[in-house]
């Protein structure tokens, strides 16, 4: 009697896991949940925010996301979006949007979690700061642009020399805008003559802008 009772079982058993397997399907959500259902279930449970495939979500930027299937990872990435949350993140001269679990390593190789500012000392020898120190940075001496300061000595050597076989007389002003070291060769009142006119149009230009 034992046999045919076991026979059964195992009978019972299988119809069970036929049961469940046959005509099952699996549906993911984004919260990485995994859930077994019947096939006619299957549009039912997409319109609640199910899916018939693995999927993740991706992040822009500016902090939208979008949940979409595992196998359409590569083509958003290359649209700019990213697996995982992004912050954007400061280095001199440079910003780039990083990974959220990525944050600390940046930070530990000299990246910020605010934009830095280029200020000068009275020697004109530049440092980046955190743009929330600026006004420290100010009321300590520091300029936001380098001082104004003469300079520049191998150009006006090389000026000189070439003015030097030259008939005229001859004044020469020039200004480094980045570093604002100048040089000035003969510097006295001169006539303007046609030059005025570059005065004036920026004049009328400042008037315009205003």
């Amino acid at each position: 009697m034992k046999r045919p009772f076991k026979i059964i079982s195992i009978i019972a058993v299988i119809c069970i896991l036929v049961y469940i397997f046959t005509g099952n399907v699996k549906m993911y959500n984004e919260n990485g949940e995994v859930i077994i259902i019947k096939e006619s279930k299957i549009e039912e449970y997409k319109a609640d925010g199910w899916y018939d495939a693995p999927v993740r979500t991706m992040y822009l930027p500016d902090g939208t996301s979008s949940c979409i299937y595992e196998s359409e990872t590569a083509d958003y990435e290359k649209k700019g979006w990213y697996t995982e949350p992004v912050t954007l993140m400061y280095a001199p001269q440079k910003e780039m949007y990083v990974k959220e679990s990525e944050i600390d390593t940046y930070l530990n190789s000299g990246w910020y979690l605010e934009p830095l500012v280029a200020m000068y000392d009275a020697e004109g020898t530049e440092t980046y700061i955190l743009q929330s120190e600026v006004e420290t940075y100010k009321n300590s001496g520091w300029l936001l642009y380098p001082p104004t300061r003469e300079g520049l000595n191998d150009l006006k050597a090389e000026i000189e020399s070439y003015l030097s076989s030259r008939s005229g007389d001859w004044g020469v002003f020039v200004k480094n805008l980045k570093t604002n070291e100048y040089l000035s060769i003969n510097e006295k009142e001169y006539s303007s003559a046609s030059l005025i006119k570059l005065f004036v149009m920026q004049a009328v230009y400042t008037r315009i802008d205003k």
